[in-house]
């Protein structure tokens, strides 16, 4: 109703703080009642705007109610609202300590937030956005999570070095590393580019990945265990006009990360690599809607990608649940890349 993207919403958020106003709680409530066949009067919207407030008034009404069981949205939301329940459904990373990079935006944004709500400790790396980057640190903690941000540029050797440091001083280790700081490039056919300008997106895209391997896989050799993820494109698969050095680069990104799974596969570290499709981001909100509207058309799903999407394979991967998968290329795009 208020237009804000689901992962910059914490389960504190204030509805009135956040945009809202009378009628938008008005049609809160219809909106509750028509889905959840409960009722919430407009004056406790008011006395406790609050997400999370709203959501324990609403979990009480269905816990009161003797039809729920018609309802498979009510039993879903009973599901996750005790204590004991929510031990259950996360954790999936309890105790695990992860490094973002870039994990300020976008993609990076998303994965933090959803580490966390599994138990991460979550080190958010970002370059240049301080505010989006304080601001995800703050939804974590009010979602009851574990954050912290660190600015660096995931491309300069001492940088990285201090980077990782600054995060084994703060958590005592790195046991994930999710490498997806985006590296700027042009869009331009292949006869109007320069090799300048592949240069510099070939050498920062794998600079990155090999400084931050370099810098974090001796601690996790000594301890026989590590997860590495990589963030890659599905366009290291399928070419577009325009998008020439971007598809070299990812494609020299997933040799890379094959390459070291078979070397640090005996250590004990797994690495993987994720390739999204066209995904909903601030980075896409440029691109024409003509272009969304016929890539999700061709989608078999029927839809453009969401930062969740993405953020949830690399869960997986991060997870002990992929324990026995390594050098794998995990296409995230719909199915567009099976066609």
């Amino acid at each position: 109703m208020l237009e804000i993207p689901e992962e910059r919403i914490g389960r504190k958020a204030h509805f009135f703080e956040m945009g809202g106003h009378s009628l938008s709680a008005t049609r809160l409530i219809s909106k509750i009642k028509e889905r959840f066949r409960t009722e919430i009067g407009l004056s406790y919207v008011f006395e406790h705007p609050r997400l999370n407030e709203i959501a324990s008034n609403l979990t009480n009404s269905q816990n009161k109610s003797n039809d729920s069981d018609d309802y498979p949205e009510i039993q879903a939301s009973r599901k996750f609202s005790g204590k004991e329940d929510q031990a259950r459904v996360t954790g999936l990373l309890e105790n695990k300590v992860v490094l973002v990079t870039g994990g300020s935006r976008g993609i990076g944004r998303t994965t933090a937030r959803l580490l966390a709500s599994h138990g991460a400790s979550v080190a958010i790396n970002y370059l240049k956005s301080d505010q989006q980057a304080m601001t995800i640190k703050k939804l974590i903690e009010d979602d009851g999570g574990i954050a912290e941000i660190f600015k660096g540029d995931a491309t300069d050797p001492e940088q990285v070095n201090d980077l990782v440091n600054q995060v084994r001083l703060r958590f005592g280790r790195i046991d994930v590393l999710v490498v997806n700081a985006a590296i700027g490039f042009k869009v331009a056919p292949f006869v109007d580019s320069e090799w300048t300008d592949f240069e510099h997106k070939l050498t920062n895209e794998l600079k990155s990945i090999f400084l931050l391997c370099k810098a974090v896989t001796p601690e996790m050799i000594e301890r026989k265990s590590g997860s590495i993820i990589a963030v890659s494109s599905a366009m290291s698969k399928l070419a577009q006009h325009g998008y020439s050095a971007h598809s070299a680069a990812k494609a020299a990104l997933d040799a890379f990360v094959r390459a070291l799974a078979s070397e640090l596969g005996p250590e004990g570290i797994r690495i993987n690599t994720v390739a999204p499709g066209l995904v909903m981001t601030d980075a896409a909100a440029t691109m024409s809607s003509q272009i969304k509207t016929a890539s999700a058309a061709r989608c078999p799903l029927r839809r453009n990608g969401l930062p969740k999407d993405v953020a949830g394979a690399i869960l997986f991967l991060a997870s002990d649940f992929s324990q026995y998968i390594t050098g794998t290329y995990l296409p995230v795009d719909g199915g567009h890349t099976m066609l």
